[in-house]
């Protein structure tokens, strides 16, 4: 698993801090389905399983909720660039002027997955500065 991951290929990908995550769109499910139980085994077993697995995994496996320093983690640029600028006060209207176009209850677009709603209704429902806490 490692080694196809630092490669460029297989299932898992490898992240900038050095662990692993699911591929983007994978559409091997059933596999990945198989690399959960496997991982799912082993914990139950406490058999150590050297895979180094991100914190972002780990809490989504333990129905832990996901905190800034996890996701400044998995990805640092998306940080720098979509959430800080949301933050500063006044920033919805910042991104929205940098962006071209209303922000908007949408996941961001990226190379490998398209744009989806974050919550029912999401493609409607813009984001406020009343409101941006509940859109991060």
């Amino acid at each position: 698993l490692m080694a196809q991951a630092e490669g460029g290929e297989g299932h898992l990908m490898m992240l900038p801090d050095n662990t692993l995550a699911p591929r983007p769109y994978e559409k091997r499910f059933s596999d990945l389905f198989a690399i959960g139980r496997l991982i799912g085994i082993a914990l139950w077993y406490g058999i150590p399983l050297p895979i180094p697995l991100g914190s972002v995994t780990c809490k989504f496996m333990l129905d832990v909720p996901i905190s800034p320093v996890d996701l400044q983690r998995l990805d640092p640029d998306f940080v720098q660039f979509r959430v800080k600028p949301v933050l500063a006060p006044d920033g919805v209207r910042e991104l929205e002027d940098a962006l071209g176009e209303p922000l908007t209850f949408m996941s961001a677009a990226a190379d490998l997955r398209a744009p989806k709603e974050l919550c029912p209704g999401g493609e409607e429902k813009q984001v406020t500065e009343e409101n941006k806490h509940e859109y991060l």
